[in-house]
């Protein structure tokens, strides 16, 4: 049963990873204002400076202007 939830914590992370890595255009290991734009404009979607200033809001815990994975997970 350990070993189960171990892989689905791994599979789940893994996943994320892969989606974090997305918004992360420039490799940086970190999500900036300019990734989101970046990012969502490949996935076909515009967002304004707003919406991305509310993403930064909610999701930039340690106020950096930059979104680390733990913050993102």
């Amino acid at each position: 049963m350990a070993a189960t939830i171990s892989t689905k914590q791994v599979l789940n992370d893994n996943m994320l990873l892969a989606i974090f890595n997305q918004f992360d255009t420039d490799n940086s290991g970190y999500i900036t204002q300019d990734n989101i734009v970046n990012a969502m404009i490949k996935l076909g979607h515009q967002v304004d400076k707003k919406e991305v200033q509310s993403i930064m809001a909610e999701h930039d815990i340690t106020g950096d202007n930059q979104i680390s994975f733990n913050e993102f997970k």
